[in-house]
Protein backbone atom coordinates (compact mmCIF):
# COMPACT_ATOMS: atom_id res chain seq x y z
CA UNK A 1 0.00 0.00 0.00
CA UNK A 2 2.97 2.63 0.81
CA UNK A 3 4.36 1.50 -2.78
CA UNK A 4 1.02 2.45 -4.16
CA UNK A 5 0.61 6.00 -2.45
CA UNK A 6 4.41 6.56 -3.44
CA UNK A 7 3.46 6.17 -7.38
CA UNK A 8 0.41 8.50 -7.01
CA UNK A 9 1.78 11.17 -5.43
CA UNK A 10 5.02 11.01 -7.77
CA UNK A 11 2.97 10.86 -10.93
CA UNK A 12 1.28 13.87 -9.10
CA UNK A 13 4.34 15.65 -9.07
CA UNK A 14 4.82 14.47 -12.27
CA UNK A 15 1.43 16.07 -13.70
CA UNK A 16 2.92 19.29 -12.00
CA UNK A 17 6.15 19.44 -13.29
CA UNK A 18 5.29 18.47 -17.05
CA UNK A 19 2.41 21.58 -16.62
CA UNK A 20 5.17 24.01 -15.43
CA UNK A 21 7.58 22.76 -17.87
CA UNK A 22 7.50 24.33 -22.06
CA UNK A 23 4.34 25.91 -21.42
CA UNK A 24 5.06 28.05 -24.24
CA UNK A 25 1.74 27.58 -26.48
CA UNK A 26 -0.41 28.33 -23.21
CA UNK A 27 -2.35 25.57 -23.75
CA UNK A 28 -0.95 22.51 -21.65
CA UNK A 29 -3.41 19.47 -21.30
CA UNK A 30 -2.97 17.36 -17.75
CA UNK A 31 -3.89 13.44 -18.68
CA UNK A 32 -7.23 13.92 -17.64
CA UNK A 33 -7.42 16.59 -20.66
CA UNK A 34 -7.66 19.76 -17.91
CA UNK A 35 -6.24 23.08 -19.46
CA UNK A 36 -3.99 24.41 -17.31
CA UNK A 37 -1.69 27.95 -17.43
CA UNK A 38 0.52 27.78 -14.79
CA UNK A 39 3.36 30.32 -14.27
CA UNK A 40 6.39 29.01 -14.19
CA UNK A 41 8.13 31.40 -12.27
CA UNK A 42 6.00 31.06 -9.31
CA UNK A 43 6.56 27.67 -8.84
CA UNK A 44 9.72 25.73 -8.73
CA UNK A 45 9.05 22.22 -10.47
CA UNK A 46 12.51 20.64 -8.62
CA UNK A 47 10.42 20.77 -5.49
CA UNK A 48 7.10 20.52 -5.88
CA UNK A 49 5.99 17.24 -3.82
CA UNK A 50 1.99 17.27 -4.94
CA UNK A 51 -0.37 19.16 -6.49
CA UNK A 52 -4.51 19.46 -6.34
CA UNK A 53 -6.61 20.68 -9.30
CA UNK A 54 -9.98 22.07 -8.18
CA UNK A 55 -12.70 22.36 -11.47
CA UNK A 56 -15.59 24.40 -12.31
CA UNK A 57 -17.98 23.88 -15.04
CA UNK A 58 -15.49 21.39 -16.31
CA UNK A 59 -12.47 23.93 -16.21
CA UNK A 60 -9.42 23.91 -14.33
CA UNK A 61 -9.79 26.88 -12.05
CA UNK A 62 -7.03 26.41 -9.49
CA UNK A 63 -4.56 24.70 -8.32
CA UNK A 64 -2.45 24.08 -4.72
CA UNK A 65 0.71 22.52 -4.68
CA UNK A 66 3.02 21.30 -1.61
CA UNK A 67 6.35 22.73 -2.13
CA UNK A 68 8.98 20.36 0.05
CA UNK A 69 11.78 23.14 -0.16
CA UNK A 70 13.43 24.77 2.65
CA UNK A 71 11.82 26.11 3.83
CA UNK A 72 8.47 23.99 2.87
CA UNK A 73 5.28 26.01 1.01
CA UNK A 74 2.58 25.70 -0.13
CA UNK A 75 1.36 27.74 -3.46
CA UNK A 76 -2.23 28.44 -4.57
CA UNK A 77 -3.11 29.82 -8.37
CA UNK A 78 -6.12 30.66 -9.83
CA UNK A 79 -5.98 29.55 -13.68
CA UNK A 80 -8.98 30.67 -14.66
CA UNK A 81 -9.70 34.26 -14.82
CA UNK A 82 -13.38 33.64 -14.15
CA UNK A 83 -13.70 36.25 -11.42
CA UNK A 84 -13.56 33.92 -8.88
CA UNK A 85 -10.98 34.15 -6.08
CA UNK A 86 -9.62 30.78 -5.47
CA UNK A 87 -7.87 29.84 -1.70
CA UNK A 88 -6.28 26.71 -0.31
CA UNK A 89 -7.49 24.91 3.42
CA UNK A 90 -4.80 23.15 5.05
CA UNK A 91 -3.78 21.37 7.91
CA UNK A 92 -0.56 20.79 9.54
CA UNK A 93 -0.41 17.73 11.36
CA UNK A 94 -3.69 17.52 13.55
CA UNK A 95 -3.80 21.70 13.98
CA UNK A 96 -6.24 23.78 13.07
CA UNK A 97 -7.31 24.28 9.32
CA UNK A 98 -5.98 27.40 7.70
CA UNK A 99 -7.10 29.32 5.03
CA UNK A 100 -4.97 31.52 2.44
CA UNK A 101 -6.29 32.98 -0.57
CA UNK A 102 -5.53 34.57 -3.93
CA UNK A 103 -7.41 37.33 -4.34
CA UNK A 104 -6.11 39.47 -6.90
CA UNK A 105 -7.31 37.52 -9.74
CA UNK A 106 -5.92 35.48 -12.77
CA UNK A 107 -3.11 34.59 -13.70
CA UNK A 108 -2.04 35.60 -9.99
CA UNK A 109 -0.23 32.85 -7.47
CA UNK A 110 0.79 33.31 -4.11
CA UNK A 111 2.94 31.11 -1.72
CA UNK A 112 2.41 30.58 1.83
CA UNK A 113 5.77 29.16 4.15
CA UNK A 114 4.88 26.43 6.25
CA UNK A 115 6.97 25.38 9.56
CA UNK A 116 10.13 23.85 9.18
CA UNK A 117 10.72 20.50 10.34
CA UNK A 118 9.25 16.94 9.64
CA UNK A 119 5.55 17.71 9.74
CA UNK A 120 2.17 15.66 7.71
CA UNK A 121 0.09 18.56 5.44
CA UNK A 122 -4.01 17.74 4.61
CA UNK A 123 -4.59 20.44 1.72
CA UNK A 124 -7.34 21.01 -0.78
CA UNK A 125 -7.72 23.42 -3.57
CA UNK A 126 -10.86 25.92 -3.25
CA UNK A 127 -13.09 28.45 -5.46
CA UNK A 128 -15.19 31.04 -3.64
CA UNK A 129 -18.45 30.79 -5.41
CA UNK A 130 -19.66 33.81 -2.48
CA UNK A 131 -23.26 33.22 -1.62
CA UNK A 132 -23.32 29.33 -2.54
CA UNK A 133 -21.00 26.41 -1.42
CA UNK A 134 -17.80 26.49 -2.90
CA UNK A 135 -16.24 23.49 -5.07
CA UNK A 136 -13.22 22.47 -3.66
CA UNK A 137 -11.07 19.42 -4.96
CA UNK A 138 -10.20 16.55 -3.03
CA UNK A 139 -8.06 16.29 -0.03
CA UNK A 140 -4.54 15.48 -0.50
CA UNK A 141 -1.97 14.01 2.24
CA UNK A 142 2.09 14.54 2.15
CA UNK A 143 4.57 14.85 4.22
CA UNK A 144 7.82 16.86 4.82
Amino acid sequence: MKLLAFVILASMASACALALEGNQSNNNLLNDGESVQPDESDITPAFINSCVFVDLNGTAAGQACFNRANPASISMEDLSCDGHNVYVLYTINTGSQVRKDVSDGCPHSASFPLPSGFFTIKYQACVDLFRIPDVCSNIISDHN
